[in-house]
């Protein structure tokens, strides 16, 4: 007859313990983890209006995972709005609108239009081209792709990283600086990594029998291999004054002439200049125009002459009418040559060569002296380098 009330006991305790931890045991049972969209998302409306929006963007995130509706990549768009994620808001925002059917998105259709539009105003485009091939495009941080992309990268505007990486050459990074609705076009070219013999120097029984001092002193002299007669280390002597040069020294200086300068230049002022005319003519032939109209009496016949209503030429008015006509030439001739030399401008600038470089930056060459010992040792000689 004892058991009974142990039994009673135990009973009482088990009713007690599940009437204490009702959450805990709703979370043990199998249904808590299948979640359907509707309890995801009407969980973060709630919190979004809780004001956590961070936590409402978790909830939307595993809905959109889960389901991939147009309803959770609005509610996960608009939420990473309120978070200032732009570029993810425009992404999941766009996907919600591509579904214009579905019951949701046409309920909010006006609401998600406004909320993209706001979105936009925070984002920029960037169109990234160039080479090689197959490098891997690095923006903030996040890997967009590889060269070359199939469409612009979308980035939050203010300070963008843009990074470009392959194997075998040298990386590149480029900091911009974009504004809201901006389109940027950059252009990536990585250089390739240079090799580890790339810096061997050139020794003096390359000079050959027959070397000048003029071309001896365009070569360079290594100290470790020269030696002058009789096997004597007297040869070893650097060129004074005279830079030691490698292998691979870049090609001669491929700076354009004056001539070059003056002539894209010159093109590009002749292009405003010829604006100027263009616009000028047109203002003052409307003016022309304004002042034949309103004179009074003013008015052409079947032969185009000036007359007044009773058809009796007007000298006044013929002039009028002759300054029009002759402005329409201007106009012709100022746009027509605004735009030949903005083309000629523009292709002399296309087309200008490259300065010469060294290490990726631009070497300023200036002509020098530059002075070493004669073949014999006995004296010196002296050149001017370009």
């Amino acid at each position: 007859m004892k058991p009974l009330p142990v039994l009673a006991v135990a009973a009482a305790l088990l009713c007690t313990c599940a009437a204490l931890f009702p959450t805990a045991a709703v979370a043990a049972s199998p249904a808590a983890g299948s979640q359907s969209e509707d309890d995801l998302i009407g969980r973060g409306v709630k919190l979004r209006k809780a004001g956590d929006d961070q936590s409402a963007r978790d909830l939307f995130r595993q809905a959109y995972d889960r389901f991939h509706s147009p309803r959770a990549a609005g509610q996960l768009g608009l939420a990473e709005q309120a978070l200032g994620r732009w570029e993810e808001a425009e992404a999941h925002l766009r996907e919600s609108l591509r579904s214009p059917d579905d019951p949701w998105v046409k309920k909010n259709y006006d609401a998600l239009t406004r909320d993209i539009q706001i979105v936009k105003a925070h984002v920029a485009r960037i169109e990234i081209t160039g080479q090689p091939e197959g490098a891997e495009i690095i923006v903030n941080g996040r890997s967009v792709g590889r060269l070359p992309l199939g469409a612009p990268v979308s980035a939050s505007a203010g300070e963008v990283d843009v990074a470009a990486r392959a194997g075998g050459y040298q990386p590149e990074v480029r900091k911009l600086n974009l504004v809201g609705g901006q389109y940027q076009q950059i252009v990536v070219r990585l250089e390739k990594s240079e090799s580890p013999g790339s810096n061997a120097r050139t020794s003096p029984s390359s000079l050959g029998a027959g070397a000048t001092p003029a071309t001896a002193l365009a070569r360079p002299i290594d100290p470790a291999s020269a030696t002058g007669p009789g096997g004597s280390d007297a040869g070893a002597r650097s060129l004074a004054g005279g830079p030691k040069a490698s292998r691979d020294d870049p090609a001669p200086d491929a700076t354009p002439s004056p001539l070059w300068a003056v002539g894209k230049w010159g093109s590009l002022g002749l292009a405003g200049a010829g604006l100027a005319v263009g616009i000028g003519s047109s203002v003052v032939r409307a003016n022309k125009l304004e002042q034949f109209k309103t004179t009074q009496g003013c008015c052409l016949d079947m032969n185009g002459r000036a007359v007044n209503q009773q058809g009796v030429p007007v000298p006044a008015c013929q002039d009028l009418l002759e300054s029009y006509k002759s402005l329409q030439t201007w106009q012709i001739v100022g746009f027509v040559s605004a735009g030949v030399f903005a083309v000629t401008s523009l292709a002399l600038f296309l087309a200008e060569p490259s300065p010469a470089s060294s290490g990726g930056q631009t070497v300023a060459r200036r002509p020098r002296v530059v002075c070493g010992p004669t073949n014999d040792l006995t004296g010196a000689t002296c050149m001017l380098s370009l």
